[in-house]
């Protein structure tokens, strides 16, 4: 038998976990392969990615003379993008069918703002329909470090578990009830415990959020789940990916969400946001038509992950073009600790050479003058 990893170590890693594809392929003695044809992208586009897989300056340059990169106030960025993503949804894409749109912001503070002005602006065209407001739980992302220290959590926090404890099981969901001399006390009505700082790697912690959810709108799931829909002559079950961009078709009659695929979002289901704008991490593994990307200060792999999701066409828009061109050339690439030993060793060589030639200098000057 043989294992066969299939990845890209240009695009982004987990947040917490190390580059172990990167350093596999590096380090060890594994056989690579590499594809090396595009086949995502179709004319000078295509070219664009591809120089920007290999050297983000000329990618830039490139994107730059297709004017595909846009500079303007801060201000007056979200707008543009609303405008030009409604404008571009209008058009059918090259296959002739409905063209798929989707922004990409370097922050989530910059998909808040991004997807205020996407909305706003469908509303205003009649695209999206009266809304609902739904609970949902949005993500803390807190670092392990966070979630050790009991003095972050607040009543009424929620813990989901991806990771079963003796406590509790893998996707139980449970409410802080509150903090006392450094202990957590957590219930989910049937299970009572305190939490334990070892628990910190099994759970992660979310806080109650109210969003409204209108007919036409995109939701990005956040979580995988499988429910059951039970009719009056059959049952159905319906799977829920992490990460999954749907769209809502309508309200039905007890309120639930009700998705053009035809399957329903159960109510108990609450791990979901507004799929109109998203980070590059959200994006990843994503292909659109059209993808509009916006940012001052994306690293390396941020920028390639973003403006490569499109098959036709890409858009950047920035405050500080500068800036820009600078920040996508540095990696956020992790070393290992060989990497580091020998990026130590090789400082340390370089500079007993400096130190010899600088002696070798010296000795010279000596003989010269005598």
């Amino acid at each position: 038998s043989r294992v066969l990893m299939v990845g890209d170590t240009r695009q982004l890693r987990s947040v917490e976990a190390g580059d172990a594809f990167r350093i596999l392929q590096k380090e060890s003695r594994m056989q690579t392969f590499r594809l090396t044809s595009i086949f995502r992208q179709s004319g000078k586009y295509r070219d664009a990615v591809k120089a920007l897989r290999e050297d983000p300056t000329k990618g830039f340059a490139k994107l730059g003379r297709m004017g595909a990169i846009r500079e303007m106030a801060w201000r007056d960025i979200a707008k543009t993008v609303a405008k030009e993503m409604t404008e571009q949804m209008a058009k059918p894409n090259l296959q002739g069918k409905t063209r798929s749109v989707l922004a990409v912001s370097n922050s989530w503070a910059g998909v808040a703002e991004l997807t205020e002005a996407i909305r706003a602006q469908l509303r205003k065209q009649g695209i999206l329909g009266t809304g609902k407001r739904h609970q949902t739980l949005k993500d803390l992302r807190w670092t392990e470090a966070q979630k050790r220290d009991a003095r972050n959590y607040r009543l009424n926090h929620f813990l989901v578990f991806h990771k079963s404890t003796r406590n509790a099981e893998k996707g139980e969901t449970f409410r802080v009830l509150g903090v006392k001399d450094g202990k957590i006390a957590v219930s989910n009505g049937e299970k009572n415990f305190e939490l334990t700082k070892k628990q910190a790697k099994a759970f992660s912690v979310f806080e109650p959020n109210q969003l409204e959810v209108a007919k036409g709108d995109k939701l990005l799931l956040q979580r995988n789940a499988v429910s059951e829909v039970t009719g009056l002559l059959s049952s159905k079950t319906h799977s829920f990916r992490n990460g999954e961009i749907v769209t809502v078709k309508e309200h039905d009659a007890k309120g639930a969400i009700v998705l053009e695929d035809g399957r329903v979002l159960p109510p108990s289901y609450q791990h979901f946001t507004h799929g109109w704008a998203v980070t590059a991490q959200s994006a990843q593994g994503r292909t659109v038509d059209s993808v509009f990307v916006v940012g001052n200060n994306l690293n390396r792999e941020s920028f390639y992950v973003a403006v490569s999701r499109c098959r036709e066409s890409a858009t950047v828009f920035t405050s500080d073009r500068a800036n820009l061109a600078q920040s996508i050339c540095v990696s956020k690439e992790r070393l290992a600790a060989s990497e580091l030993a020998r990026e130590k060793a090789s400082k340390v060589e370089a500079s007993r050479d400096k130190s010899f030639a600088a002696s070798e200098g010296h000795w010279a000057s000596q003989s010269m003058g005598r």
